[in-house]
């Protein structure tokens, strides 16, 4: 078998009763449903040197490798973002979130961590309701108006989880989100978009050995199950995300992906929002907390699926967009 291709995004683009639930890893194969987070890529080497494509020495490196990085802009979503995320499955999205907004949600998730072993693999449930810099990023400009595109005006934050990645940690296999209770592949081929997943991304990712995502782009639309046995590094076009802090990925909960072993001496952080169709149950969180939904925004209280309307279906009026 050739080489994978493990394509780097590590170059910069030009540009002018009421219990938060803790998740665990999932089991190599299995569906996840957490963010994504538990499978992480175990290399003896740490991921250090991954391979490269294998270039004709004529070959323009811009045309090989940076345009082919799925990237988006913070926003509405263009169309031609549509169709690259319809036909990748994902969208990398430099600068979501500021330097400011980045260092707060940081902060945030080390206190919502603190005091829990910091040797483990751990995402946290519903912590925008005791954090605002969390708070701040489940109805982001960033981000809404894309899912807005993709699922109209009647969605919710179906969860939302804060994930660290420790150091030394090994990570496991690939899989596809969604619910453990029933396979969201088994609706229809492709996959259908039921979860819209995004990690912001809070440490730095912008090379190998950090924790980085990898994903088999395109992937949510077979029908195909994985070839037995197979790992990460067997496939020729699975690609490793790099990232600097305030970026995001967005991706469709069909792409099959992993995680990468984290080899520096710092965790690393990423906050994640699960948008979905308001019928989808909750999974960060059983029910959400009385004093968060007082407190918050008409649209963030919409987003916890707490704006009802008798007349509506699952009463759920629209979302109180300004539009």
């Amino acid at each position: 078998m050739s080489a994978p291709i493990l394509y780097s995004l590590c170059r910069s683009r030009p540009r002018n009763a009421h219990v938060p639930l803790i998740a665990h890893a999932p089991e190599p194969g299995k569906t996840s449903s957490g963010p994504c987070e538990g499978d992480d890529l175990a290399r003896s080497d740490g991921c250090a040197t991954m391979p490269r494509p294998r270039r004709r020495r004529e070959h323009n490196t811009l045309l090989e490798q940076d345009r082919m990085i799925p990237y988006g802009e913070p926003g509405p979503l263009t169309e031609m973002e549509r169709f690259v995320f319809d036909s990748v499955g994902y969208l990398i999205i430099p600068d979501a979130l500021s330097q400011d907004e980045t260092a707060a949600a940081r902060e945030a998730c080390d206190r919502v961590h603190e005091g829990l072993p910091t040797d483990q693999w751990r995402q946290l449930g519903a912590t925008f309701e005791r954090e605002p810099a969390l708070e701040r990023i489940v109805d982001h400009p960033s981000i809404l108006p894309k899912a807005r595109a993709l699922f109209g005006d009647k969605f919710i934050l179906q969860s939302s989880w804060a994930t660290v990645v420790p150091p030394g940690f090994t990570g496991g296999g690939i899989h596809q989100d969604g619910s453990s209770a029933f396979e969201f592949r088994n609706l229809a081929t492709p996959t259908p978009l039921v979860q819209l997943r995004t990690g912001f991304v809070l440490t730095d990712q912008s090379a190998p050995g950090a924790g980085n995502m990898v994903l088999l782009p395109g992937s949510h639309n077979t029908g195909h199950p994985l070839p037995s046995g197979a790992t990460i590094m067997d496939f020729p076009t699975a690609h490793m995300v790099t990232a600097s802090p305030g970026a995001a990925l967005m991706f469709h909960q069909g792409v099959y992906h992993c995680g990468s072993g984290n080899t520096r001496d710092y965790p690393r952080h990423m906050f994640h929002t699960i948008y979905a169709p308001p019928w989808l149950n909750h999974t960060d969180r059983m029910t959400t907390s009385p004093g968060f939904l007082e407190r918050t925004t008409p649209m963030r209280r919409a987003l916890m699926g707490a704006w009802t309307h008798d007349t509506e279906s699952f009463h759920m009026s629209p979302l109180p967009f300004d539009d």
